[in-house]
């Protein structure tokens, strides 16, 4: 477990909601595209796609509708886009694999997520990795372009560290591993083979009905109070380290056998644990910052034509 995902406030959302909005938005141009082609012959836009009460709805009134809603910000969105790659173009900076892994380690790092998480996450809204890839290369630019502006000292580092210690502040908390069972019985036969010398993480990772922990050996990792139902919790907790529970534990889970492996009381984590988040931190919200004001100061120097004005 990573114990600075644990402190309250650490991370920034500016940059994360940011980009969830840009991928909203780029959603509805998806789904835009699936109902009108531009391309396509006049009479498909004022095809019928459903009826109401006899009277149609066309494809045109649905496009319009969705592009009201959200289309302006899409063009914005892509001018944008438009004038970092220009940019970037102009002073020869190049964005590899590496750059678009590390921005989606950074946002997934925003919504406390894994990359693979947060993939699934917009891919159940409709919206490729493809897609999100091609936003991050975006912001990968921009990181680039402002990276001299971006670069944050260790004197920011440790002012922020002395200002924010409630963020770096652990609860007490265990570390616990456990065997889940159905029955009584089960676990009274489980508990007679660990007396007799039988291995907890073996049994765990052929008995236990909790295959998330099964695979580590029935290991939980670290967890604070509040965070296990009340019987579990209240068993680890008053647990010696390295114990085995005498009697199964019965909850609305079914019945648990637990080993306590650790036990940490409250404290504040040093600077050297948490001193590359806090700088991680404290860029991601200048880039925001900057990058704002960038796109603003290059909006007004563009030359930007509307098709249709």
């Amino acid at each position: 477990m990573n114990d600075f995902n644990t402190a309250k406030g650490i991370r920034t959302y500016k940059a994360a909601l940011f980009w969830m909005g840009t991928s909203i938005v780029l959603l509805i141009l998806l789904i835009i595209v699936a109902v009108w082609n531009p391309f396509a012959k006049a009479s498909a836009a004022s095809e019928t796609i459903v009826t109401v009460n006899g009277e149609k709805i066309t494809k045109d009134q649905l496009y319009d509708e969705m592009y009201s809603q959200g289309g302006s910000a899409l063009i914005e969105g892509l001018i944008n886009k438009e004038l970092i790659r220009q940019e970037a173009k102009a002073k020869k900076i190049s964005v590899t694999d590496e750059d678009i892994e590390a921005e989606l380690e950074r946002q997934a790092a925003n919504f406390d997520m894994s990359v693979e998480e947060m993939m699934s996450m917009f891919e159940i809204y409709g919206f490729s990795s493809e897609r999100l890839r091609s936003e991050m290369e975006s912001q990968a630019m921009m990181r680039k372009l402002l990276a001299e502006e971006i670069k944050i000292s260790d004197e920011d580092i440790q002012q922020y560290y002395d200002e924010n210690q409630d963020q770096f502040t652990l609860p007490e908390q265990v570390r616990a591993s456990h065997i889940l069972v159905e029955t009584e019985e089960e676990a009274q036969e489980i508990l007679s083979e660990l007396n007799r010398g039988a291995d907890f993480a073996a049994l765990a990772e052929e008995r236990s009905l909790d295959t998330a922990s099964a695979v580590n050996g029935g290991d939980l990792d670290y967890f604070p109070r509040g965070r296990m139902v009340e019987e579990f919790e209240e068993a680890a907790f008053t647990m010696d380290i390295g114990e085995i529970t005498k009697e199964p534990v019965q909850t609305v889970h079914g019945y648990h056998i637990i080993k306590k492996t650790d036990h940490q009381e409250e404290r504040i984590q040093p600077l050297d644990e948490v001193k590359d988040q806090i700088k991680s931190l404290l860029e991601d919200e200048r880039l925001y910052t900057l990058s704002t004001e960038w796109i603003q100061e290059k909006r007004m120097q563009a030359v930007v034509e509307y098709a249709n004005e």
